[in-house]
């Protein structure tokens, strides 16, 4: 933000941002608020500013503080009380200070008490995908941001795992799943804000929780899924970690008639949080401020340090509820020394809506596993799946013994189920040949083909215009010279080397994805068209200022705006009174916002007097736009002294003016 003010007069601002240190989940064998149903917990958050002089002139006129950073009511979580000192406004999910004439030294102290639900959340039918309408408010969560990047590889990455799939819970599982397996963990910046964008951990297939989350965040918006991040505090008893708690960074994603749903990647929890799990703060991006602070005045220098949050008071109740039932079984139960074992775990869902329930086999002395020894399955109502486990014993026995191996799995709801593998000399050998035919059967088919069709992100239009969008066609080894693209309807389309054009017609607001079938040879190719609807965008303003001051007054004045149909960007508000204006800026306006404005009384005149608001903005073509917008304000209590200086400053004024028109 920008203002104008005379050389002495000052305005600082401060960002803090909230050192995300990603905690990596529970090992613990004991109930922890990983492993309970609800925690009840004290959360304090502090925070200082400080205002050091820099020259003869100090002095601090007004200062305002906005955190980001605290406790929210939500399904899955309950502020029980709070207690904030100095008294703030809450809004546009943030905690705004004010402090008039402050002191040297000023504190904010967030004090609550909150429970926490270690639940799924209940989804009880197939959610359609793709989404063909995402309403407007959702609209900021399908766009390509700083951290959380849309890129080429991201939306082929996206559509490979997407395709075949018609039910969104399994369309977002799977970008779960993937990056879960696929992204390495990396304990080498822990305590810092994400840095790697969504495409660079893409590369380098390593990141911390928060750039984790951006990459799954960016594959649901490449498929057009809403998706969010989200900031705040959780439990681990990792001994990697010097402390329990820590900040965290997860994702949330949104399904029609469902709202927000939690999927945590970091922690393999996929459609719901454990009780360890403290929400603080939900944004379009994953780097986000923690705390803003601003300042105006004279000769000063503001010093801020970062937030102090601690949990305290944390008392737990309850395990988990049965969610699934369990069942472990092998094969061959008798074995010869140095053979391959298969496990095969059948999770069944208990519930009326979906589980994801992840399994994960214990290591057994004697043994070496083969492949993962952790696997997650995405079971919906009622249904039963069954996943494998391999390992191999010793092969370097002693002969006319028997060794008996007690195998065991544990789902990650509390559920254990064993069963018992006997291996003696005479008993046949098996390889893991011997269970080919097993392993084909259990092992997950992938859905889509080697051929794939790519569209381009496409540029925004005007409603109801039509635009071209680029396809590609990779895989085939013999590509037409002509196919269909259908969606409701079929257009023919003219092939040249391995791309196509489709027309689309921009039908709603905002970004919307359809799914479209094209054949290839003799393959009916699936893939993702969007468009990007722009209208003419509106403003909502409204200015609350006092309807009356005196000369000597600091009049400050607020602007609201509220954006209707779309999202303004580049915004300029200029506030100007008489010969005195004050400038603020907005890159985006995608929620509702409060600009705030300090008048010097002396700018007024005896009487009334019109403060006019002038905002200039963008839509999402460049094409600019101008409102205007008025208030008034009365100068009383002016003396026979301040009447004369008003009169010579007017004057001078007039004079300046004159002197300027002649030689122009």
């Amino acid at each position: 933000m920008n203002t104008t003010s005379n050389r002495k007069n000052v305005r600082s601002t401060a960002v803090l941002l909230l050192l995300i240190l990603c905690a990596a989940g529970s090992i613990a064998a004991e109930l922890t608020p990983n492993e309970a149903s609800t925690m009840q917990a004290k959360v304090v958050i502090k925070n200082t500013i400080t205002f050091v002089p820099t020259g003869p002139e100090y002095r601090i006129t007004h200062a305002s503080g906005a955190v980001h950073w605290y406790p929210r009511d939500t399904w899955l979580e309950d502020v029980n009380s709070m207690q904030v000192t100095p008294k703030a406004v809450r809004q546009d999910e943030s905690m705004h200070f004010v402090w008039m004439n402050p002191a040297s030294q000023e504190q904010i102290i967030i004090d609550s008490t909150i429970t926490t639900k270690g639940v799924i959340v209940p989804i009880h039918k197939k959610i359609a995908f793709p989404f063909k309408d995402v309403p407007s408010p959702f609209q900021p969560y399908l766009t390509s941001t700083k951290i959380i990047e849309i890129t080429p590889e991201i939306r082929k990455l996206s559509q490979e795992l997407a395709a075949g799939k018609e039910d969104a819970n399994q369309v977002v599982f799977s970008f779960a799943e993937w990056t879960n397996k696929n992204i390495n963990y990396s304990l080498s910046s822990l305590g810092q804000p994400a840095s790697k964008t969504s495409s660079q951990v893409l590369l380098t297939k390593e990141g911390k929780c928060d750039e984790l989350t951006a990459l799954f965040i960016a594959l649901n918006r490449a498929a057009g899924i809403p998706a969010r991040f989200v900031g705040g505090y959780a439990y681990t008893n990792d001994p990697q970690f010097e402390e329990s708690w820590g900040g965290h960074g997860w994702a949330e994603v949104w399904f029609p008639d469902q709202g927000w749903i939690p999927y945590d990647v970091t922690y393999g929890e996929y459609g719901y949080l454990d009780a360890g799990h403290i929400p603080m703060m939900y944004s379009a991006d994953a780097s986000t401020n923690s705390v803003e602070y601003q300042a105006k005045g004279n000769d000063f220098e503001l010093q801020t340090s970062p937030l102090d949050i601690s949990i305290s008071n944390v008392q737990l109740s309850g395990e988990k509820p049965e969610l699934v039932l369990v069942e472990l079984d092998a094969p061959k139960k008798q074995i010869g020394f140095g053979s391959t074992v298969m496990l095969i775990a059948t999770i069944k869902n208990l519930q009326k809506y979906y589980v994801p329930a992840r399994v994960s086999a214990a290591r057994v002395i004697g043994t070496t596993p083969i492949g993962e020894s952790q696997k997650t399955v995405l079971l919906g109502p009622g249904e039963t799946k069954k996943v494998y486990f391999l390992a191999t014993i010793e092969k370097n026995l002693a002969p006319g013994y028997k060794y008996t191996y007690p195998f065991a799995v544990k789902s990650s709801f509390g559920n254990e189920a064993t069963t018992d593998v006997v291996a003696q000399s005479h008993f046949a050998k098996y390889d893991l040949s011997s269970y080919a035919e097993l392993i084909d059967q259990l092992t997950p088919k992938q859905q889509s083909g080697s051929v794939q069709i790519l569209c381009d992100e496409i540029s925004p239009v005007y409603l109801g215009n039509i635009s071209e969008q680029t396809c590609t066609i990779i895989g085939a080894k013999n590509i037409p010279s002509t196919t269909s693209a259908c969606a409701e309807t079929c257009q023919t389309v003219q092939v040249q080397k391995n791309t196509f054009q489709i027309k689309t017609k921009s039908e709603q607001a905002g970004i919307s994805t359809k799914r479209y079938q094209s054949k290839i040879g003799e393959e009916r190719i699936n893939y993702f068209v969007t468009t990007h609807g722009v209208v003419t965008p509106k403003i909502n303003v409204s200015i609350t200022n006092p309807e009356s001051a005196v000369p000597d007054d600091v009049i400050y004045a607020d602007a609201q705006l509220l954006p209707q149909n779309s999202f303004p960007k580049n915004l300029k508000a200029n506030l100007r009174v008489r010969n005195s204006e004050t400038t603020e800026s907005l890159d985006l306006l995608e929620r509702p916002e409060k600009l705030s404005f300090a008048i010097p009384g002396r700018a007024l005149r005896p009487g009334d007097n019109e403060i006019e608001l002038i905002i200039t903005y963008e839509d999402e073509l460049g094409m600019a736009y101008e409102s205007r917008f008025t208030s008034k304000i009365q100068l009383t209590d002016v003396g026979i002294v301040d009447r004369i200086l008003f009169g010579i400053e007017d004057a001078g004024v007039a004079i300046l003016q004159l002197f300027k028109d002649t030689f122009s």
